[in-house]
């Protein structure tokens, strides 16, 4: 061993040791969508989850996106009880998503909501 490899602290010596690159990547997060495009606007809707199987998701971490395609604004929610509570036809939701939707678009989230549901994306 060289010398230059060795350092003294407080009358210790330690080896220096070289940094390893990882071989693979850590802690990935995998992501699955599910889309509904319309002639005006679309909604994306995504979950995370752990493993690469898709079989240990995240709890509550639906988020759906909107996007006008007219006009190309987009929001996005990610608060799984509002989602929910919009579904439901809860006033608070309902108020909140007319400022950004018109009728037709809120009839047709509320269906991509509901097949999200059927499909447990959120009650999982």
């Amino acid at each position: 061993m060289k010398t230059e490899d060795r350092i003294q602290i407080n009358g210790t010596w330690y080896v220096k040791e070289e940094e390893q690159p990882q071989t693979e990547p850590q802690d990935l997060i995998y992501t699955q969508q599910c889309l509904l495009e319309l002639d005006d606007c679309m909604f994306e809707a995504s979950r995370m989850y752990s493993d690469y199987n898709n079989e240990i998701f995240f709890k509550d971490t639906v988020d759906i996106k909107y996007t006008n395609k007219i006009t190309k604004e987009s929001d996005y929610w990610d608060n799984v009880t509002w989602i929910k509570g919009l579904f439901k036809g809860e006033k608070e939701a309902l108020d909140e998503i007319s400022n950004i939707l018109n009728k037709s678009e809120i009839a047709q989230l509320k269906v991509f909501i509901g097949t999200l549901i059927e499909n447990n994306w959120l009650d999982y």
